[in-house]
């Protein structure tokens, strides 16, 4: 942990919406939206997801076992704005890795069925920067410490019609060194230069002490492969996706989240897409009271992935 006692050049203000991080979502999916990873569960063997919003890059593996209709995966990435929610929001340099994995089982119709049940356990690591004030407000003692996050998730995909895929997911996570629902806040200090010159430093940070925290997730996820835009090989169809889910925390009142956008996804791989763009409403009603105007909790994020399977055949 650093600290560095320096004057306070301003008060605080609220600064945009800079949610918790969710944890590591039941099935680490290439489509993350209202508030986490979709429970769509990836299938191909491997996958490269990068996450504009978070500045996120991850990589997928999974193990397929064709006659006993049995998969296993394992998933791992870093990102430089761990926890940020939209990709439009000033960027702020949080730092984070996370990493899991999964186990599948296929529901009838043999091992290439889309209709699955998934369990997958998930770590997270954030950093998040906190300030704390002096009782007379005229000095501030910046620090970082890091929170840590572990999962456990369970997923149900049923596919409709062989073009539609629904999902049902929950999620039962334990954080550590958690802000919980609060807020940031930009916090404004300033520094001196070697000549002299005051110079006004502003980034976001927690004005609360971290805690350790159990929250939950409920979830649904959509993709509807609409038409059909390329070759045989990789099936590339123009698709619908659309997200909803409630974030349950210790100590919080219930959050709502949407979200919704359009993609490119290859058919025979569900819950992955080769280019996103999802725009969702975070905590709909502001359930904690937390001040935030609609614009704050309104985020947009862009979604790039490669299935390793399209390079590879």
């Amino acid at each position: 942990m650093r600290r560095a006692r320096v004057s306070v050049a301003c008060l605080c203000r609220a600064s945009a919406l800079s949610a918790a991080a969710p944890g590591a979502a039941p099935a680490q999916s290439a489509s993350p939206a209202a508030n986490g990873p979709s429970s769509i569960v990836p299938r191909s063997t491997g996958f490269v997801r990068a996450d504009f919003a978070e500045a996120n890059l991850s990589l997928q593996f999974l193990h397929e076992a064709l006659d006993a209709g049995l998969g296993l995966g394992a998933w791992a990435g870093a990102a430089a704005r761990a926890g940020q929610v939209d990709m439009f929001a000033e960027f702020d340099f949080n730092p984070g890795f996370e990493g899991g994995v999964l186990a599948f089982k296929s529901l009838g119709g043999g091992a290439r069925s889309l209709d699955v049940i998934a369990l997958s356990v998930g770590y997270q690591s954030t950093q998040r920067k906190l300030a704390a004030f002096t009782a007379d407000s005229t000095s501030v003692t910046l620090s970082e410490e890091t929170q840590r996050d572990l999962t456990a998730g369970l997923s149900l995909n049923v596919a409709l019609g062989g073009r539609v895929m629904t999902a049902l997911g929950g999620s039962l996570r334990r954080e550590w060194s958690s802000p919980g629902v609060a807020p940031s806040a930009e916090v404004c200090v300033e520094t001196s230069s070697p000549g002299g010159i005051v110079i006004p430093l502003c980034e976001s940070r927690y004005l609360v002490e971290l805690a350790d925290y159990w929250a939950g997730q409920l979830r649904v996820d959509l993709l509807w492969a609409v038409a059909r835009l390329g070759g045989a090989r990789s099936q590339p169809h123009l698709a619908v996706m659309g997200s909803s889910s409630v974030d349950l925390g210790q100590d919080a009142a219930a959050r709502w989240n949407i979200s919704g956008g359009i993609g490119v996804a290859p058919l025979e791989y569900p819950g992955q897409v080769i280019v996103a763009l999802l725009i969702g409403v975070y905590d709909l009603s502001d359930a904690n009271e937390q001040g935030l105007d609609f614009g704050d909790r309104l985020v947009t994020r862009l979604v790039l992935g490669i299935p390793f399977d399209l390079l590879l055949n």
